[in-house]
């Protein structure tokens, strides 16, 4: 059952600001699961230096000059997609393939849920985001401990792995509005 009441051709207003913590949740959540999650960074002795950015579903490593002039620029790029990535013998020899994939199916069902909270009027798909999105925010710290402990290199979270701290609030938010004003679960 859809419950986006409409009025003359509009949705109500009432309904838009009870789901505006949803909306604004998932339009986060989508820049957390575009952007890069964690940048790991390897310097080496020769003229190069490298890079690798990890999202839930693929891994860049980007091969930068070291010395020299520096225009941003990377000198090479690979690009390492779903299964080649999941499987690939770095992730697989950390124990982190099955966690990247988790993490993948988690950031999904946040998303689909979280669009399904907008429009169905029930508070479990409202909750569903609100639970998930911690566990995958979690998952994300784990690949950074995993990683940091496996070679010792500069590393910083990056803008995806910010962007989920907002995204829970607003998901809890939204599952706070939905419970005290839609009663059908």
């Amino acid at each position: 059952m859809i419950s986006l009441k409409i009025r003359n051709g509009k949705p109500s207003v009432s309904h838009i600001l009870k789901s505006a913590p949803a909306i604004v949740g998932c339009l986060l959540f989508i820049g957390s699961v575009i952007l890069p999650f964690y940048r790991f960074n390897l310097a080496s002795l020769i003229e190069t230096r490298t890079s690798i950015l990890y999202w839930s579903f693929k891994f860049d490593i980007q091969t930068f000059r070291r010395l020299g002039p520096f225009d941003g620029n990377p000198l090479a790029i690979r690009e390492f997609w779903f299964c080649n990535y999941w499987f690939d013998y770095y992730t697989s020899s950390l124990g982190l393939s099955w966690i990247m994939i988790s993490m993948f199916i988690i950031q999904i069902l946040i998303l689909i849920s979280g669009v399904a909270s907008i429009f169905i009027g029930k508070r479990i798909f409202a909750i569903v985001p609100a639970v998930l999105c911690p566990m995958n925010t979690a998952l994300m710290i784990y690949v950074n401990v995993v990683l940091q402990e496996s070679t010792w290199a500069l590393s910083s979270y990056q803008l995806g792995y910010w962007l989920t701290y907002p995204s829970i609030f607003l998901f809890i938010a939204n599952f706070l509005l939905k419970a005290k004003f839609d009663k059908s679960f």
